[in-house]
């Protein structure tokens, strides 16, 4: 069981413990559980290039195209996939 002393101490401690406050740390901390594309609502994160991405999804699509028309449900799962890197 905590002391009075001890509880006190915590609560001011917690405190101080209240997150990042200015626009710059709240989007620093946005990335901390990025760890796939899986979910994630970007498909190219902070420290990635968009022009290497739109390389890779052009080159995964491109034998794709001719099907596209044929199984459009298809061709929206493979371009998922390619957006989650897979």
């Amino acid at each position: 069981m905590a002391s009075a002393a001890q509880v006190l101490a915590n609560r001011l401690n917690a405190q101080k413990s209240t997150g990042p406050h200015t626009a710059e740390g709240k989007a620093a901390v946005a990335q901390n559980a990025v760890k796939h594309g899986l979910l994630a609502r970007e498909v190219v994160i902070k420290g990635e290039d968009p022009g290497e991405f739109e390389f890779y999804r052009d080159q995964m699509l491109g034998g794709n195209r001719a099907k596209q028309t044929q199984f459009p449900l298809a061709s929206v799962k493979v371009k998922s996939l390619v957006a989650q890197g897979l």
